[in-house]
């Protein structure tokens, strides 16, 4: 083994002799050894600002300066990488080159705007935890900095860690309530843990009007306006408004205003695209005074048939259907989940132990509970949501001791079938079904989407005709399962369902089979909603 003494020279000669990775490698495995060698940490900045590395290079020099803050040629060096990184920037078309970053020769690390831009340096080249760090020096020397505040809570929030998140969103309003990113970002946080009602008080600073969001197709044949909530609760509508032929104009019509509403621009079919009802009531009243201004055009997706599906609302939107069970659902708000006598409330209801807790406008089964005991309940309802729903459960499990969750796609009121997903756990989803993994499963899978009849049975398919007809949403779904006496039992019918692609043609040749149908239905829909075949659209 190598010697310090004798390694140094090795990094050294692979310096001098312009192998720079290498030199870089050893002088890395030098630092780790003594972090406290100045020149090892100088040469290391060296090699990484030639390799291009400019954020790791500046992160050495900041170090370097620290240890020694009167080190002229750590100071020039560190300066030049962030003027290399400024330029960068503007290469690839980040950054105006008139706001051009140009670090003055004094550039002191300790300085809270000068943290902010190292940690601007160490964003950009992934280097999270650095950023992190620089960020965080400048808000202990100046509290109220509000940029380094809202990158921090940035970058917390993308990397999951939305608690944290939360807290320099709600300091950096503390310093500025104005500040549009940090309401839109705590708003979203918020929403994720159904606080509905304290996510609008940060919707409602955003400055109004919220401006349209236009995505001009090369080659437009309709332009939809898409009407969409300002956060969470939208239908996504890449797959079914195609760039390539669609211009989509999204209008917020929570954050609009009547002059922004009448100055619209042109457009060929409007397209509700919330599609939760349990964030839909934020839009309604606008959309239901537009849609009545509309002028003999279409708005697909009622705002009022949208509210219809809230999931308390359905088993009597839906009941009467024969060879349909929906289980009975009770909406109990923040407060009323801490009441003295809830299971007895529950029982009363209809809805006994063990039964399904899941806070109000959350989707893909976030936070939703299977609950047996009182202790148990207590905790599925700890949360800080608005309201929760307790729905009956329903022993669904087949004999083969699977749980199976279909879903069909609504188009124009027809029924698609879009996907099985089969899993040894009550809740079922696609992707953590092991459905890729199990050939058995996709063959079960591909049976059911070429031929859904002889699996539901003509009583199933009736009954699936009939919720797509009772919702009355130009594009909506629902996820079911098939009960043993040929009974549909719904777990959800509403305007939410995704549809996509994703997934490998060599693996499920059949979805690649099965969803160009829907998306073709979908487009023919948009077609008869704009008008007649011979008038003009998206130009």
């Amino acid at each position: 083994m190598d010697t310090f003494t004798e390694a140094l020279a090795r990094a050294d000669a692979d310096l001098r002799g312009g192998r720079l990775a290498e030199a870089a490698d050893r002088y890395g495995e030098l630092h780790r050894l003594n972090p406290l060698d100045l020149d090892v940490l100088g040469s290391l900045g060296m090699v990484l600002a030639a390799l291009g590395r400019t954020g790791e290079a500046a992160h050495r020099y900041a170090q370097l300066l620290r240890l020694q803050p009167g080190r002229a040629e750590a100071r020039r060096n560190l300066v030049s990488a962030l003027r290399r990184f400024g330029q960068d920037l503007v290469s690839r078309g980040l950054l105006p080159e008139e706001a051009l970053a140009d670090p003055a020769d004094d550039f002191d690390p300790e300085r809270s705007e000068c943290c902010v831009q190292l940690g601007h340096c160490f964003q950009f080249h992934g280097l999270r935890t650095e950023a992190v760090i620089q960020y965080e020096r400048a808000v202990a020397r100046d509290p109220r900095c509000t940029e380094a505040l809202l990158r921090l809570g940035t970058l917390y929030a993308e990397a999951g860690e939305l608690a944290a998140a939360a807290k320099w969103f709600r300091w950096a309003l503390a310093v500025d309530p104005g500040l549009a990113e940090a309401n839109f970002n705590l708003a979203a946080i918020l929403e994720g843990e159904a606080r509905l009602a304290e996510a609008q008080i940060y919707r409602r600073r955003l400055p109004r009007p919220l401006p349209l969001e236009v995505q001009t197709a090369p080659e437009p044949r309709l332009r939809v306006l898409v009407a969409s909530a300002a956060g969470s609760g939208n239908l996504p509508t890449g797959l079914l408004l195609p760039q390539a032929t669609t211009t989509r104009i999204r209008w917020f019509p929570e954050g609009s205003t009547d002059e922004q509403e009448a100055a619209l621009p042109p457009f060929d079919v409007a397209f509700n695209a919330i599609g939760n009802a349990d964030v839909a009531g934020f839009s309604s009243a606008r959309l239901s005074r537009f849609q009545e201004r509309l002028a003999g055009k279409i708005l697909l997706n009622r705002p009022e048939r949208v509210l219809a599906t809230r999931r308390d609302r359905m088993p009597e939107l839906l009941a009467g259907i024969p060879g349909v069970v929906v289980p009975r659902v009770l909406r109990l708000g923040r407060d009323e989940v801490l009441e003295p006598g809830l299971v007895e409330r529950l029982e009363a209801a209809g809805l006994p132990l063990p039964l399904l807790v899941r806070p109000i406008g959350t989707q893909g089964g976030k936070g939703a509970s299977r609950v047996e005991t009182l202790d148990q309940l207590a905790s599925a309802t700890a949360l800080d949501a608005d309201a929760y729903y307790a729905i009956a459960f329903h022993e669904t499990r087949s004999a083969d001791g699977q749980y199976r969750k279909y879903r069909m796609i609504f188009v124009d009121r027809l029924a698609y079938p879009y996907h099985l997903a089969i899993s040894p756990h009550w809740l079922v989803h696609w992707y953590s079904a092991g459905m890729g993994e199990a050939a058995w499963k996709r063959e079960e899978e591909r049976r059911f989407l070429e031929a859904p009849e002889a699996v539901l049975g003509r009583q199933g398919l009736e009954a699936i005709g009939a919720i797509a007809r009772r919702l009355d949403l130009d594009y909506a779904g629902i996820d079911f399962t098939l009960l043993p006496d040929g009974r549909i039992l719904v777990f959800e019918a509403n305007a939410t369902m995704l549809v996509h692609l994703d997934d490998p043609r060599d693996v499920h040749p059949y979805k690649h089979a099965v969803v160009p149908v829907i998306l073709e239905a979908f487009q023919a829909m948009l077609q008869k909603a704009s008008g007649p075949a011979d008038r003009p659209k998206g130009s």
